[in-house]
């Protein structure tokens, strides 16, 4: 009977270990994660969300860049008054989750505007280069090897 109850003292003793073990590598997964983060490059005076607790599914308020930091920026947001808010993260920084406290300054966004300007920029630059890639294969095309240049 004891030799039975040794076992599954043994076996509760394994579980709480592996417990332990994959807490400890989720937890330095999530460290890692908090090292790689780069914030998103925002600008001084430029127009953001601000969100209530770092929650995006909250209403975005209006906000604007007053300090640019490395790792959270400070706002000055506008919900009947304004009211300045010093380092808020961005709503995607890893750092929230493992540190709950750091909601309570806040996070931000791009707004919807800037996020559709920056998708705009994309598809033209991607568009440019196919054009200049088809030019290239033009100009180094068979019609085209050893002939001169044209006089001007």
């Amino acid at each position: 009977m004891a030799l039975v109850e040794q076992k599954e003292n043994q076996s509760g003793n394994d579980d709480f270990r592996d417990v332990t073990l994959i807490q400890k590598e989720a937890l330095e997964r999530v460290r890692q994660l908090e090292r790689d983060f780069r914030m998103p490059a925002a600008t001084l005076n430029q127009e953001i969300n601000w969100y209530h607790l770092a929650d995006p599914t909250n209403e975005p308020k209006p906000a604007l860049v007053r300090f640019l930091g490395t790792l959270a920026i400070d706002v000055t947001v506008r919900h009947g008054i304004w009211e300045e808010i010093d380092s808020v993260r961005h709503i995607s920084d890893p750092a929230l989750i493992s540190n709950p406290n750091l909601r309570d300054a806040g996070g931000w966004d791009f707004t919807d505007e800037y996020k559709e300007r920056m998708n705009t920029a994309a598809e033209i630059r991607d568009r440019l280069s196919t054009i200049e890639s088809r030019l290239d294969s033009i100009d180094s095309g068979p019609a085209n090897k050893g002939a001169k240049p044209k006089p001007n």
